[in-house]
């Protein structure tokens, strides 16, 4: 098992669909940020592969759904 993290902001009134969104993703945890939310993303992986397959061949880079960019 991998487990790979990420944080990321969003404005207060996109939190909840931002939130929404990244359920189907791993485990997220959510805390205010002054104006903003805060939110960290631990995504569980099987393998190296399966990283690969979602990130590309530099998993050491973020990788975002399109969606998330919104």
């Amino acid at each position: 098992m991998i487990a790979r993290h990420w944080r990321g902001w969003t404005t207060l009134k996109n939190a909840d669909a931002y939130e929404a969104l990244l359920n189907s993703t791993g485990q997220i945890l959510r805390a205010p940020d002054g104006g903003e939310m805060e939110f960290v993303v631990i995504d569980y992986f099987e393998s190296l592969e399966a990283v690969k397959c979602f990130a590309g061949e530099d998993y050491s880079a973020p990788a975002f759904e399109p969606e998330a960019r919104q």
